[in-house]
């Protein structure tokens, strides 16, 4: 396994967040993706002590997969990597997708901008997770491009 990838499949996700029937309602490939987004959060904000995250198979206590699930319900609610657009009111993060075949409609509904404490709250509780055995990285994790 590499770094930056889905470090929990869409089963294991589904028994976490067995309470959200909008996540339950996703394809698998919808939830690989959100999986992946969380992965990478988890990888690159967080230094975890005896977690090798290129070993494959990689076995994650169960603090660190239920952390990774609900990073992933923040990926698919659009508050863990928040896409701001803009409102009548101002910028907002998007709270809601719809997508129609039939029609090829797409749709976005953005939130005002109180929302935006709202979108860091929902990492609360898998931040604590983390902090079960990890260690935040300073600097958040961020990566500086550096142009020769």
């Amino acid at each position: 396994m590499a770094l930056n990838k889905a470090v929990i499949t869409p089963a294991e996700a589904d028994v976490f967040l067995a309470l959200y029937p909008l996540w339950l309602a996703l394809t698998d490939p919808v939830k690989e993706g959100h999986i992946a987004k969380a992965s990478v959060h988890m990888q690159t904000k967080w230094s975890c002590l005896g977690v090798g995250w290129d070993v494959d198979p990689l076995v994650l206590s169960d603090d660190l997969a239920e952390a990774c699930a609900y990073y992933s319900l923040a990926s698919f609610k659009g508050n863990l990597y928040p896409d701001p657009g803009v409102t009548s009111s101002g910028v907002g993060l998007v709270v809601e997708e719809s997508d129609a075949i039939g029609t090829l409609k797409t749709s976005k509904k953005y939130s005002d901008t109180k929302s935006v404490q709202t979108a860091s709250a929902m990492l609360i509780y898998p931040d604590a997770l983390m902090a079960t055995a990890c260690t935040r990285l300073s600097g958040g994790g961020s990566v500086k491009a550096i142009r020769d």
